[in-house]
């Protein structure tokens, strides 16, 4: 974890999986996250199934509550999972680092 953020997996209800900062949790235990990213599982060319990631709720301002009621599990991630956080997250630009072809094609 990139500065000591406070990493959770959640369940919810509907079946989603969401990968999140944890922000803040409330005393009702409402939970505050931000940086939200869903987990899916996708078909793998072996046969298998792994993960994918994609945004969610990128599209509100501030951060995105979830009530208890809503969640059926949490979680820690593992260290693989958390570093596809911090990467989407990662506030360095690599760009300088990066050739300029194949930024502009």
């Amino acid at each position: 974890m990139i500065n000591d953020k406070k990493l959770v997996i959640l369940h919810l209800v509907n079946g989603e999986e969401l990968l999140a900062e944890v922000v803040s949790e409330d005393i009702d235990g409402t939970t505050n996250i931000k940086n939200v990213i869903q987990i899916l599982l996708q078909p793998l060319k072996d046969g298998g199934v792994g993960p994918a990631f994609l945004p969610y709720a990128n599209f509100i301002d501030g951060d995105l509550a979830i009530e208890k009621k809503n969640v059926v599990w949490r979680g820690v991630p593992k260290k693989e999972i958390a570093g596809v956080h911090d990467q989407a997250f990662s506030k360095l630009d690599l760009s300088t680092r990066i050739p300029k072809t194949l930024l502009t094609g």
